[in-house]
C-alpha cells in the first residue's frame, strides 16, 4: 500500500515537470533578424519623395542645359558665316564665349549640389529608418538586426570586388528571420512628413539580478 502511494506520488511528480515551463522567459536566447537595406530604402516614402523631388530638379536643369547648348550651335554656325571684321562677329563671339562659360559653370555646380542633397537624402532617411527599426524591434523582443547579404556581386574592378566581398558579414540567413517585408508598412506608418527623425531610442537596460 505504502509502495502503491509512492509511485503515484512519482507519477504525479512526472507529470507535473513535464507540464512545467523548462526555462524562464528571461532565458530566450536573443531573436536576431536581417533586413534589406536597399530594398527598404527605395520602400520608404521619405526617401521615394525627396528622390522624385531630386529627379525633378535635374530634369528642371538638364532642361536648361539643353538650351544653352542650341544656343551655343545656333552662335557657332552664325561665327561661321559672318565675316571675322565685321560688329556682328565680336558679338557672336563673345555671346559664345559667356554662354559656353555659363553653360561649363551650370554643369559644374548642378552635379556638385546634387551629389551633396542626395548625401543628405540618404542620410536622413537612415537616421529615420534607425529611429522606426528600433521601436520597431523593441516591440517584438529583436535584440539584434543584421544587413542582408547582396544576392550577387556586382562589382567591375578586382579591388571593388574585395571591397563589397570582404565588407559582407552575413553569407546565409532563413527566410523567416527577413523583416523587411513587415517593417517597410511599420516606417512608413509611422513616418510623418516634414517631421525631424527622433534619434534612435536606446537599448532597454538589462535586468540588474539579486
Amino acid at each position: 500500500m505504502r509502495l502503491f502511494a509512492l509511485l503515484s506520488v512519482l507519477v504525479c511528480s512526472a507529470v507535473m515537470a513535464a507540464g512545467a515551463d523548462p526555462a524562464p522567459k528571461g532565458a530566450e536566447a536573443p531573436r536576431i533578424a536581417v533586413l534589406r537595406l536597399e530594398d527598404t530604402l527605395t520602400g520608404f516614402k521619405q526617401y521615394t519623395a525627396g528622390m522624385d523631388r531630386l529627379k525633378k530638379e535635374v530634369a528642371e536643369g538638364q532642361a536648361a542645359i539643353k538650351a544653352l547648348e542650341d544656343r551655343l550651335q545656333v552662335l557657332d554656325g552664325q561665327i561661321q558665316v559672318i565675316k571675322p571684321d565685321s560688329p556682328e562677329f565680336l558679338k557672336a563671339t563673345e555671346e559664345f564665349e559667356v554662354t559656353k562659360l555659363k553653360e561649363q559653370m551650370m554643369v559644374k555646380r548642378g552635379n556638385e549640389d546634387i551629389d551633396k542633397r542626395r548625401a543628405v537624402l540618404v542620410k536622413e532617411a537612415y537616421t529615420s529608418l534607425r529611429a522606426q527599426l528600433s521601436a520597431f524591434c523593441q516591440e517584438r523582443g529583436i535584440k539584434l538586426v543584421h544587413l542582408a547579404p547582396n544576392p550577387e556581386l556586382q562589382a567591375l574592378t578586382n579591388k571593388e570586388l574585395n571591397q563589397q566581398l570582404f565588407a559582407q558579414s552575413v553569407l546565409y540567413y532563413d527566410a523567416s528571420l527577413d523583416i523587411t517585408d513587415a517593417f517597410i508598412p511599420y516606417l512608413n506608418e509611422h513616418w510623418t512628413p516634414d517631421a525631424k527623425a527622433p534619434a534612435p531610442a536606446p537599448a532597454p537596460n538589462p535586468p540588474v539580478g539579486k
